[in-house]
């Protein structure tokens, strides 16, 4: 039998291929997972930030607040007399205002079990709005962020002042 009519692949090409194959998947799990990740740090990041405020609040024993808009957060110092006043913050430090990236947003927010507004302007005392106390509780809250794709996680305060790590909201 003459086998110089039988061609196969070599191994190079073989190898060639799967390494093509394996980059083309590589691309397409990044490109779909990017803006997961995204969304994960900004939970992430607004996590270490609530936590960071509530030890800030313990240590210079001044009750701090958290603001919550669609777009947004800030801290502020909560008054004696109730009113909120924006964190001195000349060197940009941690607890600077906040704006989301355009595609993430704050879905919703429960405080203390109620929905909150997420549309009340600046300047209106009360929407939404955790109360981060010296004596280290906070009040409990629920927040739901959002990317444009859909995806979710939720974040979760108790009143012991314990934060939770952001878990991801499965679609319903």
């Amino acid at each position: 039998m003459d086998s110089s009519g039988q061609r196969g692949f070599t191994l190079l090409e073989l190898l060639v291929v799967i390494l093509i194959i394996g980059l083309i998947s590589s691309f397409a799990v990044l490109s779909v997972g990017g803006r997961d990740d995204a969304l994960r740090e900004q939970s992430r990041r607004l996590v270490a930030l609530i936590r960071l405020a509530g030890e800030e609040a313990i240590i210079n024993a001044t009750d701090l607040a958290l603001r919550l808009r669609r777009q947004g957060y800030a801290f502020a110092q909560l008054a004696p007399d109730g009113r909120l006043q924006p964190l001195q913050d000349e060197d940009g430090g941690s607890l600077r205002p906040r704006t989301l990236p355009e595609d993430i947003h704050i879905r919703s927010a429960r405080i203390n079990g109620l929905e909150a507004d997420l549309e009340a302007t600046e300047d209106a005392q009360g929407g939404a709005v955790i109360l981060l106390y010296a004596s280290g509780e906070m009040t409990p809250f629920e927040i739901e962020l959002q990317a444009a794709d859909g995806g979710r996680y939720r974040l979760r305060g108790e009143f012991n002042g314990v934060v939770r790590e952001p878990e991801r909201v499965s679609a319903r």
